[in-house]
């Protein structure tokens, strides 16, 4: 399929999907979520048939010069169907997949714009001043490049799997239109659309793909040109490159303006003369916005591959580090409420699904680039917890917003749609994404990633296979048995690594030759592998772990954005006595969060955590319960050596079967205790 070569190979290889199966709980969700999102006949009907309908009416720019975003969502459904039927290899699937595309190829004009904007011009922001007149907020919204870079994408997948030409060719002649109209119209990438153009500029990652499908160095130049404007002075956008390679705190970045004034020579929706914007009305916190500021980063890492220039890979790892130590949140995601606010200061968190879907994303990339087992550790946490949480348990939709106590946000309403939604269309890229991690291999090592049920097989090289049998038993009991089978053809030895989860301080395994205890964690532990069988159990530290973090009260954003989402989109009422204002715990066994519910005996004073056991030097002790509708569940006892604090004994579950469905009740669980 590719004329171009990477400069720079991934240090180690996901699996190919159809030689995954996830099972269990996991596994048994995203069935749930293939069929109700993709697959199944209402899917294919009715959200598919919404998605198509936005080519067909382009009512994206109907209300300028704001924009909507009707176009991303055809392109995330799209991305995720093809994935699936690389998993399940479904032909009924892959059927409606060419019919779907074929339906929106027939939509693109004769000069090969193909999007959801009358006007293909119309990229440019709305001025704040708008916004805010018309909404009562500073909406600068414009989607319009936006949506074309999923459509784009869309396309490319489509083309993998099914070799129909005609679509290549469409998006050949889309992205050609697209490059040749910012050519005309003086515009860089960085002067279009909203969040000073990072959403625009997210189109780096498929113009790539789509440069190594033909090789036309067009392309490239194109991608060359986004990266340029993350760093250059000259430019109207947010400094990705220089801003991550010097530490700056995310959070800090919108307060980094520049002086440039946009030169495009087209303004369909201002005074003649004038520039297209003025960068004085720009609203600085709009600038970190968590989802489109990731998908950035994502394509950096691609370009690092295609051109081996190792800034743009120092530039990544350095931007994920300033996530984990300024926006990594209570629920393992990053970012508060979609945007960069310091959230590992705030301890009542509120993250978008899409937030951490691209964490993860970010975390199983530089993997792959580097090998380094810690990276996984952030994708799983974030796996198990704050994404299942979002994840209804039927599959049918997911949450806008995953909230630490009572409920979360679900929102049915958006750009006109309702059975089309941001988060909930990207949803199934975050299983197969964390799916295609969970055995990686290279020619001389197979790694063991994530210990839920599954069964996996790669192929280190042509004609080998290892195949990995994972039990169930991580969640509820940290502990797990590898059944290995491998096929290896005779060379060099070979090796096995296990990951060594970094909240694993004490982890024994045990192989049919000897028993191993390990004091090392957040690593990888290696064994030989060798052809035939084996069976490897490992049992990992189950101690419950008692976070008490050190959180900030100045600056306190809860409030003001739940009442905002509360007028605007969300039809249960907000009970904010849930916020916490004083420090309080979480817990964690092995990978997971726990949480009370009214389910488990937690009564609404335990739910609005008046006590909190913070500063009583509690021990807690864990023994697993069978509880009907969970993934896990646990009797926990606390014990406190201060005579003034109270032994006692509670229940609690996964924080995503505590709070996996859209049934509200008020005051349905916490996370704090």
């Amino acid at each position: 399929m590719y004329k171009i070569d990477y400069k720079v190979h991934n240090i180690i290889e996901p699996a190919v999907l159809s030689d995954v199966k996830l099972m269990g709980v996991i596994g048994e969700k995203l069935d749930r979520v293939i069929h109700q999102r993709l697959s199944g006949e209402y899917a294919q009907a009715e959200v598919f048939g919404e998605a198509e309908s936005a080519f067909e009416h382009c009512t994206d720019g109907d209300n300028a010069p704001i924009g909507s975003f009707q176009g991303e969502f055809w392109g995330k459904q799209i991305v995720s169907a093809c994935r699936a039927y690389k998993y399940t290899k479904d032909e009924s699937l892959l059927k409606f997949i060419k019919e779907s595309c074929a339906r929106i190829i027939a939509h693109q004009r004769e000069d090969g714009f193909l999007g959801t904007y009358k006007d293909p011009k119309q990229i440019f922001r709305c001025p704040e001043r708008i916004g805010i007149e018309r909404l009562g907020w500073p909406c600068n919204w414009n989607w319009n490049i936006w949506g074309r870079k999923y459509t784009l994408w869309a396309l490319l997948e489509a083309y993998e799997i099914t070799g129909d030409e005609n679509l290549l060719g469409a998006a050949v002649k889309a992205t050609n239109q697209l490059i040749d109209m910012l050519d005309e119209m003086g515009a860089r990438i960085c002067e279009t659309g909203t969040l000073d153009g990072q959403p625009s500029g997210s189109i780096l990652k498929p113009i790539l793909i789509l440069y190594r499908v033909t090789g036309n160095k067009k392309y490239l130049d194109f991608a060359l040109e986004i990266a340029k404007e993350w760093e250059d002075d000259e430019t109207c956008c947010t400094k990705l490159i220089p801003l991550s390679l010097r530490g700056v705190p995310v959070h800090e970045w919108g307060q980094y303006t520049t002086k440039y004034t946009p030169q495009s020579k087209y303004n369909p929706y201002g005074e003649e003369g004038k520039p297209v914007f003025s960068l004085r009305d720009s609203v600085p916190e709009l600038k970190g916005k968590v989802y489109e500021m990731q998908s950035c980063f994502d394509g950096m890492l691609e370009l690092y591959r295609v051109t081996g220039v190792e800034k743009y890979f120092e530039a990544a790892k350095c931007y994920f580090e300033l996530l984990v130590e300024y926006e990594y949140n209570t629920l393992c995601s990053v970012g508060f409420n979609d945007k960069f606010l310091k959230a590992s200061k705030y301890q009542n968190s509120l993250s978008e699904l899409c937030d951490v879907i691209h964490f993860m994303r970010l975390a199983t990339e530089l993997h792959r680039l580097t090998g380094e087992a810690r990276y996984l550790d952030y994708a799983e946490l974030g796996f198990v917890n704050c994404f299942l949480a979002g994840v209804t348990r039927d599959g049918s939709w997911g949450a806008r917003c995953v909230r630490a106590a009572e409920a979360h946000f679900f929102i049915h309403d958006q750009a006109g749609f309702s059975k089309n939604h941001c988060c909930v269309n990207n949803m199934p890229r975050g299983f197969f994404n964390i799916a295609e991690s969970f055995v990686t291999a290279n020619k001389d090592e197979v790694m063991v990633n994530f210990y839920t049920k599954a069964n996996i097989t790669v192929h280190p090289m042509e004609g080998e296979f290892v195949n990995v049998e994972i039990s169930d038993g991580y969640l509820k009991k940290c502990e797990v048995t590898l059944k290995i089978s491998a096929s290896l053809k005779a060379r060099n030895a070979r090796t096995l690594k296990l990951r060594i989860p970094e909240w694993s301080k004490y982890t024994v395994v045990i192989t049919p030759e000897k028993t191993l205890a390990l004091n090392e964690s957040g690593c990888y532990y290696s064994l030989p592998l060798s052809n035939g069988e084996t069976e490897i159990t490992i049992k990992f530290d189950n101690t419950p772990r008692l976070i008490e973090g050190k959180y900030e009260w100045d600056f306190y954003p809860m409030t003001p954005l739940l009442t905002h989402n509360y007028r605007a989109n969300v039809k249960y009422p907000i009970n904010l006595d849930t916020l916490i204002d004083k420090n309080h715990a979480t817990i964690f066994v092995g990978p997971v969060l726990l949480a009370r519910t009214l389910d488990l005996g937690a009564t609404i004073d335990d739910i609005r955590a008046k006590d909190t056991v913070v500063g009583g030097n509690y021990s807690v002790k864990a023994v697993p319960i069978d509880v009907e509708g969970t993934a896990c569940a646990y009797e926990l006892s606390f014990y406190s050596p201060d005579e003034n604090r109270k032994d006692f004994t509670i229940r609690m579950c996964d924080f995503a079967s505590a709070s996996d469905t859209e049934e509200y009740k008020e005051y349905r669980f916490t996370v704090f205790i």
